[in-house]
């Protein structure tokens, strides 16, 4: 895809179109660049291209896994109410993970499993900044993302599954220490909607299609230029948050000038 750097949305991208929109001047730093990861795990679930159909069609097998779940739920919920309660939240849910948030989950977990830790350090960033109601279960209408704490379990899943059992433990450590401080509490209705077997079922799911069509997962030894310096770029902001600003101007220049 090509890159904008004029957004006024944070990132995003019109996969029809092969544009990715990222704000003015964020190619300078990189602590947010992992997003780009989410972004380009759209493409390979809207386009047709047989290249990709492997890895869209483990989506199709997590939402067929989604709907049996919610279904079983929805029919043990009528047989004990008699009647049958449209207002019940559970529809809200369903219908929340077959039209939307299947979707956001899988470009979430296709970061976790190509980048790494980065891509979760950096949505735990994005998430201080700009959404603190982390833990919203819809109730009237269906959301267009999942609850933000739901996606970063999700992930947190998925990083354990290819080996970052440390980095994994040192970001759910501080994820929880950010949930408690802006107030976010996990209701009986938040579990219901975000269900561990389901969110264990996206991270089962995803790592098959992406391994199905030729991505590259990556590991705790992975050497790749782009992926060492965002990784590392993480790991010396949390060291030494004092002289980062200098250290990241280093090396998106040296980084640059060997592109």
């Amino acid at each position: 895809p090509v890159a904008s750097c004029l957004s006024q949305k944070y990132y995003h991208i019109y996969p029809e179109y092969g544009l990715i929109c990222i704000p003015l001047l964020e190619s300078e730093f990189v602590l947010h660049i992992p997003d780009l990861y989410h972004e380009l795990g759209h493409p390979l679930i809207e386009l047709d291209n047989p290249k990709v159909a492997k890895f869209q069609n483990n989506l199709g097998y997590f939402n067929l896994r989604v709907k049996q779940h919610f279904e079983k739920e929805i029919s043990r919920r009528e047989m004990n109410k008699i009647s049958k309660d449209i207002s019940d939240p559970i529809y809200i849910y369903k219908d929340s993970w077959l039209q939307k948030w299947s979707v956001e989950i899988f470009c979430d977990l296709f970061a976790t499993y190509t980048l790494g830790p980065a891509y979760l350090w950096s949505n735990l960033h994005m998430c201080s900044k700009m959404s603190w109601d982390v833990c919203k279960t819809p109730t009237h209408e269906i959301s267009t993302h999942p609850a933000g704490d739901a996606r970063m379990r999700c992930c947190l899943i998925a990083l354990e599954q290819i080996g970052f059992n440390e980095d994994a433990k040192e970001i759910r450590v501080k994820w929880d220490e950010f949930v408690q401080i802006v107030g976010q509490t996990r209701t009986e209705d938040y579990f219901i909607a975000y269900p561990e077997t389901i969110l264990k079922s996206a991270a089962e799911f995803c790592l098959v299609g992406i391994k199905e069509i030729g991505c590259e997962i990556t590991t705790p030894t992975t050497t790749d230029k782009v992926n060492r310096l965002l990784n590392d770029s993480w790991k010396k902001f949390w060291k030494d948050p004092q002289t980062f600003n200098e250290w990241e101007r280093i090396a998106v220049g040296t980084f640059k000038d060997k592109l």
